[in-house]
């Protein structure tokens, strides 16, 4: 039987995701982590800092089990080099969406993967190219619950990412929270 993991995130996208790749799930633990605004430095180091955030917490209060491997995760949107978080209101949330669309932007998505013994981290980038929506797409998604949860205000499974998406180049579940192909194969490898 294969090591279960104790998800460190409360995003029902992760969990699905895991579930799809018939990844047990032993528990999941919503670490208590601030998340500061990116000032400086490069998004990548920035996004990897948030999720070792994580996985540090889940490790000092999650009760951690021998078997179980812990898995954090966090996806930041970056723009011109901006990072993009998550909207704090659908003024902001719809300001996002003006900015990206029509445009190419960057979604990072950085995995902490570890046990007792070991630790495995990396970052995903894909390129997002979004269609020209109107400001009335604009003002239907953003009146809605949907965007204030998710980076750059959007989720690629939700509806503007059905009507705004026109490409992307690399993994379409790093857009979604997390790159399941990279965690399945760290999975595997940690008997």
């Amino acid at each position: 039987m294969r090591r279960p993991i104790l998800l460190g995130s409360s995003s029902p996208r992760r969990k699905e995701l895991l579930e799809r790749a018939e990844i047990p799930i032993s528990r999941i633990v919503g670490p208590a982590v601030n998340e500061p605004p990116h000032r400086d430095g490069r998004p990548d180091d920035y996004v990897m800092e948030l999720a070792r955030r994580k996985s540090e917490w889940v490790m000092q209060h999650g009760a951690v089990r021998p078997d179980e491997i812990v898995l954090t995760a966090d996806t930041i949107v970056v723009l011109d080099g901006e990072v993009l978080g998550k909207p704090a209101d659908r003024h902001e949330a719809a300001a996002m969406l003006r900015r990206l669309r029509g445009r190419s932007h960057q979604v990072l998505t950085a995995c902490v993967m570890r046990d007792q013994k070991r630790v495995e981290a990396f970052v995903d980038a894909v390129q997002v190219r979004f269609n020209r929506f109107s400001d009335e797409d604009i003002a239907h998604y953003a009146a809605g619950a949907a965007p204030l949860d998710k980076a750059g205000a959007y989720g690629a499974q939700d509806w503007m990412g059905l009507i705004g998406i026109r490409s992307i180049e690399g993994s379409f579940y790093t857009v979604m929270g997390l790159p399941i192909d990279r965690v399945y194969a760290v999975w595997r490898r940690w008997k």
